[in-house]
């Protein structure tokens, strides 16, 4: 009950009365946006300077980057690639929405806590939710931003222009693994 309680304290506070409540057959689930999903994906990075603004504070457009590095990280961590190359053909997954809520500034040298969500996975695309946390004497500490990012999943035929793009369906393989990070 310490983890489901711990789950429920660093996802959306307020949108539940009690820890029981987000007990659903003995599996911890975290509540975002009023979705419920079952795994966490997590990564650390620390703020490097050129990520700053002259007074030392991560410009907001890093925030987005974090997001990105944790996506990558997911993806490798699966066995896929966000391009894939191959003869005649780019695959690549473009953002097609994005969104960050900032809660609280972090500043170089500081180090940060991205967890990604797989909130819900479509035919062709992915949509993901992350929480951006502080790092605090090793441990998870306040959370600095919260986001949202959809991908989708497209194929460009070497040659052609970068807005001449088909959307593909999620290979099967993967649209397996990403079941399983879904309710």
């Amino acid at each position: 009950m310490d983890l489901l309680k711990e789950c429920l304290n660093l996802s959306c506070r307020g949108v539940y009365d009690s820890v029981e409540s987000a007990a659903v057959e003995g599996s911890v689930y975290v509540y975002w946006f009023g979705v419920s999903m079952k795994k966490e994906f997590v990564v650390r990075h620390r703020v490097a300077f050129s990520e700053t603004d002259m007074a030392g504070i991560v410009h907001f457009s890093n925030y987005f980057r974090y997001m990105e590095i944790a996506e990558d990280a997911f993806f490798r961590e699966h066995g896929q690639s966000l391009i894939r190359r191959e003869e005649g053909e780019v695959h690549g997954w473009p953002r097609v929405r994005a969104s960050c809520d900032f809660k609280a500034p972090i500043s170089f040298g500081e180090e940060v806590e991205i967890v990604l969500f797989v909130s819900e996975v479509k035919v062709r695309a992915i949509e993901f939710a992350f929480a951006l946390y502080r790092v605090e004497d090793g441990l998870r500490g306040k959370k600095i931003a919260r986001g949202r990012m959809t991908t989708v999943h497209v194929v460009r035929r070497t040659g052609e222009a970068v807005h001449e793009m088909e959307a593909l369906a999620i290979p099967e393989d993967f649209q397996k693994t990403l079941a399983e990070w879904v309710d």
